[in-house]
């Protein structure tokens, strides 16, 4: 039996992966064609304001701007296949080499604010589902209102002005870690694991202090819009007759109360995947509020500079980071709950 649920996984995850094909692919055909067909001139902003026509026609002809637009596509695919996205004009580094050293800075702060949104909103949700129509739940309610209802960059400000300028609890949104202190030795890029791993406690001690900020923006706004989320689920499964059984035999309330949870698990998952996905966007707010210098950061500065190879790795990064979150939570669905088939 378990070896073939074994084998009903492995068809399952590579049935998967293989309709990310379809789907990068129309991403990038997407991005390339969105970034291509904007207003914005990569040559005319690399050659400066004083730069003459024939200046700007010859160095968009050393970026291949001057190629019909399917050749352009194919050139720049071919590239990418190989792991070459381009040069990044701003900084003339690889595109490659700017988002797999940014990555890492993000998947620490998107980390570490979802697991805060997962607690608070899962706590939040069935304390309010549990005590419904009641006053703490009324309570609850209306601060998962709040919370869905706060932009991500007014929260952050929020957050600043309210824990930085007045109380003086926060150090400076000024980066990852207070200047002077020595940073660790690189293992996985992300500040606070390094630190730790390494011993440079006090680094790990000034990073995770930059670190509460922005996460606990993700956590809450995040955590209230996943709170309401597992309310509406767990009233649901309450009112189920697997639990309204489970009361008639005599099961003590914290038994039928994780016995609706489970019950509910399987669709939380899932929508902790959308969630996270959302995140991710919202993270590149908060990045730049916070001068994180992360993946969402080098993002929103390539469009606003027209940085055509640096935008379409950074869309191409996002992208296959959502489509990767899905799989997973997909799998985990399908690996918890015996009803979903292995198609």
């Amino acid at each position: 039996m378990a070896e073939d649920v074994g084998k009903g996984l492995g068809r399952y995850l590579v049935y998967r992966i293989l309709l990310l094909i379809p789907l990068l692919f129309g991403v990038s055909v997407l991005t390339f064609l969105l970034v291509r067909l904007g207003d914005s001139n990569p040559a005319v902003m690399v050659a400066g304001p004083t730069a003459t026509l024939d200046q700007i026609k010859a160095i968009e002809a050393e970026m291949g701007l001057d190629r019909p637009l399917p050749v352009q596509y194919w050139t720049w695919l071919t590239n990418a296949l190989q792991g070459d996205l381009g040069t990044s004009w701003m900084s003339n580094r690889p595109v490659t080499e700017e988002l797999w050293e940014k990555l890492p800075i993000t998947l620490e702060l998107i980390g570490f604010g979802m697991a805060g949104a997962i607690l608070f909103g899962v706590v939040i949700g069935v304390a309010s589902a549990v005590r419904q129509r009641r006053l703490l739940d009324q309570a609850l309610r209306i601060v998962t209102l709040a919370g869905v209802s706060i932009p991500i960059f007014w929260g952050a400000l929020l957050m600043i002005t309210f824990f930085f300028s007045v109380l003086g609890w926060a150090p400076a949104p000024l980066g990852r870690v207070d200047r002077g202190l020595a940073e660790p030795p690189h293992i996985t890029g992300m500040l606070v694991f390094d630190s730790v791993v390494t011993g440079y406690f006090a680094t790990a001690m000034s990073a995770l202090a930059h670190l509460a900020l922005p996460a606990l923006t993700i956590s809450l706004i995040t955590g209230a819009t996943i709170a309401k989320q597992v309310r509406a689920a767990m009233v649901e499964t309450l009112g189920s007759s697997a639990v309204r059984y489970a009361r008639a035999c005599g099961m003590p309330e914290r038994g039928v109360v994780w016995l609706a949870f489970r019950n509910a698990l399987p669709d939380l998952i899932g929508f902790f995947g959308i969630t996270f996905s959302l995140a991710l966007g919202g993270a590149a707010i908060s990045e730049l509020i916070f001068s994180w210098g992360g993946l969402g950061q080098l993002g929103l500065e390539a469009i606003t500079n027209a940085d055509f190879a640096a935008v379409q790795g950074f869309i191409l990064v996002m992208g296959v980071l959502t489509a990767a979150i899905y799989l997973i939570a997909d799998l985990l669905v399908a690996a918890i709950d015996p009803r979903v088939k292995f198609q």
